[in-house]
């Protein structure tokens, strides 16, 4: 239908998402002198406000038209309008890191990120806080959707809109500075920050000795618990089904524990013990499932770049994640391979990994490991699955061990048997004896 132009309203959010291009204002400017607007591609309104279509009403402007082509939506309401304008401009352009920062900024003013949770029945804090960030992480999902992009990338967005200084923010508008650069440059600037003034802290939480004699983590720190993976060997989830009974394993994140590392010194004996320095970040979690939150990470990533004297062991089923962020020099990093389906990720992962430290633990080894090049990491752990609610002890074959083992050694990676496999170790040397003394 034909609408006044004196009666379009152009206003925000919708006239500052996408600024107007000189080029092509200049190209619809010339191609209404010539031929006339364009009926075919109306302007698209909510009531009377200008929805889509701000560049093409300014070039009508320019030519002197007072009606032009208008196509009037009935949007539930704003939000539904908003989605509907990014949208439109996702599928016919390629968003720059501005664009994304933008619409990313109106979305979460639109609605509060987290939702509400008047109406939640909580358990205490911790549960308030699992709740959030579960809802948090929802919408992080829906804006992701909405423009076309990665969850990672909203969040990086984020920590732009949020925390950059204005001059990171116009080098972001530029074009002179990618998003994963800007929300690196403003994570560093926020370490440097909380180095100079650190938090007040009520508590003065500390990492767990480990009961179990591991000889490369003799701490561990579970700022972050819970999972969803649902591996049926998991001893973390029979921990917690024990001490926390209908959680369900339930990803939450515990800030009352993230200030561990500061309240604890090395052991004198680490010196000759480097257990006693490494800690296994995480044992009841995986810091790294697509289900947690990038600020989760950042809090206990700035947490281990304050503590330079410990080491600080990350461990995941999820190595896709793992090159998104900058590794601290006191960072070990690992993934787990317990299945031949998860090695090509594990390659293809760490080969783009910067730490200074990369491993990878087979434990436990459920069938015959193959790999192609093992050059992108460290050090290597092997072992069985010890007794779990999912099932007995179980022992690799042992030439698969020694198949994986020898291929290691040749690479020039350090191998570590864990202590669970001595009872196949055993078995093997007992044939071997059998075979070479059969009277015996």
């Amino acid at each position: 239908m034909q609408t006044r132009i004196a009666d379009i309203e152009v206003r925000a959010p919708f006239k500052d998402l996408f600024p107007v291009d000189p080029v092509t204002l200049a190209a619809i400017s010339e191609s209404i002198q010539q031929d006339g607007f364009d009926g075919s591609k109306p302007l698209d309104l909510w009531g009377t406000v200008l929805v889509d279509g701000h560049t093409r009403l300014r070039a009508a402007v320019a030519c002197g038209l007072e009606t032009v082509e208008t196509f009037n939506h009935e949007f539930q309401d704003e939000d539904a309008a908003l989605e509907y304008a990014i949208r439109n401009q996702r599928d016919r352009r390629n968003m720059t890191a501005g664009d994304i920062l933008r619409c990313v900024a109106a979305l979460d003013q639109r609605k509060q990120r987290g939702g509400d949770h008047g109406n939640q029945h909580t358990g205490g804090k911790q549960a308030m806080a699992s709740t959030e960030a579960i809802a948090a992480q929802r919408s992080a999902d829906t804006t992701a959707q909405v423009l076309g992009v990665s969850r990672s990338t909203v969040e990086r967005a984020r920590v732009v809109n949020d925390h950059a200084t204005p001059a990171t923010k116009q080098a972001v508008e530029a074009g002179e500075l990618s998003l994963r650069a800007a929300a690196a440059k403003t994570r560093a600037e926020k370490r440097e920050a909380s180095v100079i003034e650190p938090p007040k802290r009520a508590s003065k939480p500390t990492f767990n000795r480990t009961n179990d004699n591991i000889e490369w983590a003799q701490w561990t720190w579970n700022p972050v618990t819970g999972c969803k993976h649902g591996c049926k060997y998991c001893y973390a989830r029979d921990i917690d089904a024990r001490f926390n009974p209908g959680n369900n394993f339930a990803p939450t994140f515990h800030n009352d524990r993230l200030s561990a590392p500061q309240h604890m010194r090395v052991p004198a004996e680490a010196a000759t013990n480097i257990g006693l320095r490494n800690v296994f970040v995480c044992s009841m979690a995986d810091l790294f499932g697509d289900w947690v939150p990038e600020n989760w990470i950042d809090q206990v990533l700035d947490e281990v770049h304050n503590a330079p004297d410990w080491n600080f062991l990350f461990l995941t089923k999820n190595p896709k994640r793992l090159p998104e962020w900058s590794w601290p020099q006191n960072a070990w990093v690992g993934t787990t391979v317990d299945v031949q389906a998860r090695v090509q990720a594990a390659m293809d992962a760490f080969r783009e990994v910067d730490a200074p430290v990369r491993f990878m633990s087979c434990e436990p080894m459920t069938e015959r490991l193959v790999f192609d090049d093992l050059s992108m990491f460290d050090w290597v752990i092997i072992g069985g699955m010890s007794d779990n609610s999912g099932g007995p002890t179980t022992q690799p074959e042992w030439a698969w061990v020694e198949e994986l083992t020898g291929q290691a050694m040749a690479a020039g990676l350090a191998v570590y048997w864990k202590p669970n496999l001595q009872k196949a170790w055993e078995l093997e040397f007992g044939k071997r004896r059998k075979r070479q003394y059969p009277e015996g």
